[in-house]
């Protein structure tokens, strides 16, 4: 967040800075462009906030993993109560190892060799 309003702050009077001129013709030009480049700026950066919000804090065998929840598909979620609205706020979950050895060699095969999500973004566990 800080960087947004950082970099909202700064691009604005900075290219003003350089373009301005007293008197200069096409300045309102000028300055109409700087302001949308201001307002582009800040639509893209908080639509990646928005986006990159933890949605879930997933305990991992020994770690607290946050995670987005456009990272999961909700499709393969199999508790209902995992399963929430963007705006619910932090959702605590566990995320468990097979313990089917098969199953936990297909599950380990499939992130060593297939280029598979580890376990904290695996809904299915």
């Amino acid at each position: 967040m800080l960087m947004l309003v950082g970099v909202d702050l700064v691009l604005g009077p900075l290219l003003t800075m350089i373009v301005y001129r007293h008197g200069k013709s096409g300045l309102k030009f000028d300055l109409s462009v700087i302001a949308l480049v201001q307002l582009a700026a800040l639509i893209y950066g908080a639509n990646i906030l928005y986006e990159e919000k933890p949605h879930y804090l997933v305990f991992v065998i020994d770690r607290l993993e946050f995670v987005a929840q456009k990272d999961i598909d909700p499709l393969v979620m199999r508790f209902e109560e995992t399963q929430t609205s963007r705006f619910a706020g932090l959702v605590k979950v566990f995320a468990r190892r097979p313990e089917d050895p098969e199953e936990y060699q297909r599950y380990f095969n499939s992130v060593m060799y297939d280029d598979k999500p580890d376990l904290e973004r695996r809904p299915e566990y």
